[in-house]
């Protein structure tokens, strides 16, 4: 089985459709979380203190390297590589799950150890709470990659904006019941799935199977990738993890 339309012969217009479309979808995409973000965020900061502002930015590190690690680690190979045999979505699948298992793990069990000495208990336990994110962003790397690797950039963008008017309308209605950070965590984590649960039903992805050779191939192809991904996610959050150990979550909400 190959989940690529690079394996197949694609004449130059068929590809200049395929990306022009995509990038129409895309903006479209794009647009469409700027403005739902903007809304969201307008409506929450009414309901949520801004405390909990401040602990939830720091906890959001957790879904951002989630997205990071398994979308550049093991999702860049299987888009970039010339031919994806089934072995290849076999073995990323296996990966991927194994490490979005491990890493949903470790957060839960260290989150208490590491960051409530730094942040404090309120951040420690959304980074509980966060945890999942690894494994359900792991779960979504081989249906993803396999709708890249199509040129299905319309399916992937009606896939994101479905999830994540699902993930705002779940925040909303939590905060609105009474709930503060959790209730957009939650909302966080139901995006998440509702994505995860759409890709596997826009594509037919094969079930995680041990394939040595074609794991070592993905993981020297995705080992740059992963580094690369987790310097640009530091980066963009290093400022949260700064202010959250030193001032607090309070003034971390109004930064």
């Amino acid at each position: 089985m190959s989940g690529a339309p690079r394996d197949q012969d694609v004449s130059r217009e068929e590809l200049r459709e395929a990306t022009l479309g995509g990038l129409r979808w895309v903006s479209l995409a794009r647009g469409a979380a700027e403005l739902c973000a903007l809304g969201s965020m307008v409506a929450l900061a009414r309901l949520v203190p801004p405390a909990e502002f401040g602990a939830l930015a720091v906890a959001l590190m957790v879904s951002e390297f989630a997205n990071g690690l398994a979308g550049e680690g093991i999702g860049t190979p299987l888009v970039q590589r010339a031919a994806v045999a089934r072995a290849h979505l076999q073995a990323a699948a296996l990966l991927s799950l194994g490490c979005g298992l491990v890493l949903t793990l470790a957060t839960f069990m260290a989150a208490p150890l590491i960051c409530k000495p730094l942040f404090g208990e309120r951040v420690s336990e959304l980074f509980q709470l966060f945890s999942p994110a690894f494994l359900i962003a792991a779960a979504t790397v081989v249906p993803r990659a396999v709708l890249q690797r199509r040129l299905a950039f319309k399916r992937l963008s009606q896939i994101e904006i479905a999830a994540l008017a699902t993930g705002v309308t779940t925040s909303v209605s939590l905060a609105v019941a009474g709930l503060d950070a959790e209730a957009l965590v939650l909302g966080n984590l139901t995006a998440g799935c509702v994505a995860l649960v759409l890709l596997l039903a826009a594509t037919r992805v094969p079930l995680p199977r041990w394939r040595g050779a074609e794991m070592r191939e993905l993981v020297a192809f995705g080992a740059p990738a992963t580094v690369s991904g987790l310097a640009w996610t530091a980066t963009r959050n290093v400022d949260y993890a700064i202010l959250g150990a030193r001032l607090g979550a309070a003034q971390v909400g109004f930064y």
